[in-house]
């Protein structure tokens, strides 16, 4: 009988786990992120408290000026060697869409890296990058955030529907 009962456990575990790899990625990021909210709370928390003080009305403005250059095409704010903003750069040339990439640290000598940061986690609940715009909406990030990020929407053929 222990012997059946552990089976039918293991049975009913493989197939949880396979069922679970044909959920679609937005319902299992929206799971994910249920979970995660403690950190990513944790971590907007560090980003603003790097950031120092600054001046929240002048940085809030930066970022509405940056959100409103991208409501003909693509923007995204990166670091220039960040592996996340190569790839998404990558992504957008081989599909041949064109983009503004503004780099953060060129930003006003870098000074505005971490107070845009901490905006960004304030307004988006998103403090990494590459944080990509399309036509004034946030669309996240390479793989997440946002509406899905850049590589999930193209692979799903949401972006192409909202450029």
């Amino acid at each position: 009988m222990l012997q059946t009962n552990f089976f039918t456990s293991v049975v009913a575990l493989l197939f949880l786990a396979h069922v679970n790899a044909f959920v679609p990625h937005a319902i299992r990021a929206a799971h994910t992120r249920l979970h995660m909210g403690f950190f990513d709370d944790l971590k907007q928390k560090i980003v603003a408290s790097s950031a120092g003080e600054y001046d929240v009305p002048m940085v809030s403005s930066k970022l509405d000026e940056i959100v409103k250059s991208s409501s003909s095409g693509v923007v995204m704010m990166t670091f220039q060697s960040c592996p996340y903003c190569v790839k998404a750069r990558e992504v957008l040339d081989s599909n041949s869409i064109p983009y503004t990439d503004i780099v953060l640290e060129d930003l006003d000598s870098g000074a505005l890296k971490g107070p845009l940061r901490a905006e960004l986690g304030k307004r988006f609940k998103q403090t990494s990058v590459p944080a990509i715009f399309l036509k004034e909406e946030f669309i996240g990030g390479a793989n997440n955030g946002g509406k899905g990020g850049l590589i999930p929407l193209l692979a799903s053929g949401e972006f192409q529907k909202m450029l």
